[in-house]
């Protein structure tokens, strides 16, 4: 098992979109190879829900079914605030 601390503040967004993007990178680079991947903050709405869909995004899924598949798993709406959900669906068409 491998631990990766990616410290988000709670209700909070990711510091830099670079730093986002290569952990969402790697995680979804962890799941094409066929490991299993689990993320979580304090409610696993918030935080973990940007991570996710992240690198969901980075996997080739659109920021709004990645974001219904995470809420449908859950089974509550995500992400904890409108900001974090605008965040995910503004990640995609960052620059890298």
């Amino acid at each position: 098992m491998e631990f990766i601390s990616f410290a988000i503040p709670d209700r909070g967004l990711p510091a830099s979109v670079r730093q986002i993007r290569a952990m969402a990178r790697r995680l979804a680079g962890m799941l094409g190879d066929g490991k299993s991947v689990a993320v979580h903050c304090r409610a696993g709405i918030g935080r973990s829900a940007v991570v996710a869909a992240c690198a969901m995004i980075c996997a080739g899924m659109t920021p709004q079914v990645a974001l219904e598949r995470i809420a449908k798993a859950r089974g509550t709406a995500v992400s904890d605030t409108d900001a974090q959900r605008d965040w995910v669906i503004a990640f995609r068409n960052t620059d890298e």
